[in-house]
């Protein structure tokens, strides 16, 4: 737990090309993940770190918290046949070599730190598939 305020990821980066700051898969009772793909359009025009951020981060003060809804549909998931799955997801933080000296001077600006690195979880509930 923090003692200050933190900024924390929102699902996607606004980079160009986007990529997920949340992610979620499927693993069978052998083990084998069944992991999505992703993709998306790109904007013409660049973003300025301060932009990107007001996009792809929220600031939590201690004891705050951010909810929100993941969607898996399980027609994205190839080869996924009934039975029972974990879901397993990450959650990532910004790398600080993705920016440049003058994007990290103007982030260190801002009115907390940027979480890094990844937070995996796995939840202890089972999917059940079926053919329905």
């Amino acid at each position: 737990m923090s003692n200050g305020p933190l900024y924390v990821p929102r699902e996607w980066e606004a980079t160009c090309p986007a990529s997920p700051h949340l992610w979620a898969w499927f693993e069978d009772g052998s083990g084998k993940h069944f992991v999505p793909g992703f993709g998306g359009s790109c904007s013409s025009s660049p973003k300025t770190v301060s932009e990107r951020m007001s996009n792809e981060a929220v600031l939590l003060k201690p004891g705050e918290h951010l909810d929100g809804t993941f969607r898996l549909d399980t027609k994205l998931f190839g080869g996924l046949k009934p039975g029972a799955y974990r879901i397993e997801a990450a959650l990532s933080g910004w790398a600080e070599a993705k920016f440049n000296e003058a994007e990290r001077s103007e982030l260190a600006q801002m009115a907390g730190p940027f979480m890094t690195g990844e937070v995996p979880e796995r939840d202890e509930h089972t999917l059940t598939t079926s053919t329905k």
